[in-house]
């Protein structure tokens, strides 16, 4: 699966006020967010690393091979799968010589739209950002998924503020 996004800061009052009008005009409401993101890594390795999601009580473990576009939109390998048991799992991880990373905490809403998810959110030591995301098979059109993600930036007025950075680049991590 190929995870198509891209996130924009959110500097003012303003801006966040003509995103969610947009979205509460032309999108549907999923609901509030609250994400609690635990990164782990091997070897103090970066490369080497996998995320534990909580998010409503349920664990999802997730690796990406981050792929990012000249235009600040990314284009991820992503291999994610849930797991019921999550300190069995992170004990076998520990065994095979993982460790905690650091953590980051998203909350926020959601919206649908068309077939983008849109979350204006909160990241703790941060600020707040509008992200946009397409999931998508291997063999789709990457490239039609990426204008629509940059569509609905450029309807909000936040192509300038996109940030190629990845939150652990800019958590310092």
């Amino acid at each position: 699966m190929l995870e198509i996004e891209a996130k924009a800061w959110i500097y003012t009052k303003e801006e966040k006020k003509r995103i969610l009008d947009f979205l509460e005009t032309k999108a549907q409401q999923r609901g509030d967010v609250l994400k609690n993101d635990s990164m782990y890594w091997k070897n103090n390795n970066p490369r080497d690393y996998f995320r534990v999601r909580e998010e409503n009580g349920t664990y999802t473990i997730t690796q990406k091979k981050r792929n990012i576009s000249e235009n600040g939109v990314e284009a991820n390998e992503e291999t994610e799968f849930c797991v019921e048991r999550i300190d069995d799992f992170l004990q076998i991880m520990k065994s095979a010589g993982y460790e905690k990373w650091y953590e980051k905490q998203k909350r926020g809403v959601a919206y649908q739209y068309t077939s983008l998810l849109c979350e204006v959110v909160c990241i703790d030591g941060l600020g707040e950002f509008l992200e946009i995301e397409k999931l998508i098979d291997f063999g789709e059109d990457a490239e039609k998924s990426q204008k629509e993600v940059l569509s609905v930036f450029s309807d909000v007025e936040l192509l300038a503020n996109i940030e190629p950075k990845s939150y652990r680049s800019l958590l310092g991590k």
